[in-house]
């Protein structure tokens, strides 16, 4: 892969993050779901780690998470829970599990828990912990619905401008 293929290639990982970026602000966040808005950029880093690995699913978690800080007001620990949640399931998929559909449900549905049981911990002196798990537990099944969609979005540029394209 040559340096312009290679910019071009994270070029466009970068515009698909946006996308998935918009498709969270715009279309979920007005249309709940289940009375939750569903968080779509951990799926993208977790889709994307899983095609490109460890260090390409770090890199991308710092910008999803930076993307995260500016959509929803999370703290500087969604740049390094999706920076490292990018490069642990990159690690999964290149040596333990495979690069699969399957591989990448687990790792979502792993990073989603860990995301949503920060949410619940950093604010129990706001609410009781039924009311954080009444929000916690549909937001994760509604994103889990969608990380389909996330996936098939992801593949499709991979084999389209990412490494799958020179394999």
């Amino acid at each position: 892969m040559t340096r312009q293929d290679f910019i071009k290639k994270w070029l466009i990982y970068g515009l698909v993050l946006l996308l998935t970026a918009l498709l969270q602000r715009q279309l979920f966040g007005r249309l709940r779901l289940f009375g939750v808005t569903p968080v779509l950029l951990p799926l993208a880093v977790m889709a994307l780690a899983s095609l490109e690995g460890a260090a390409g699913g770090a890199g991308f978690g710092i910008a999803a998470g930076a993307v995260s800080m500016y959509l929803d007001g999370s703290g500087a620990w969604a740049v390094l829970l999706l920076c490292l949640c990018g490069a642990v399931t990159g690690l999964l998929a290149q040596y333990a599990l495979s690069r699969s559909f399957f591989g990448y449900l687990l790792c979502c549905l792993g990073t989603l828990a860990l995301r949503g049981g920060w949410n619940v911990l950093s604010r129990l002196r706001l609410a009781p912990l039924p009311v954080l798990m009444g929000v916690a537990w549909p937001e994760l099944l509604c994103t889990m619905l969608l990380s389909p969609l996330v996936y098939v979005m992801f593949r499709f540029f991979y084999h389209r401008w990412g490494a799958g394209y020179y394999e």
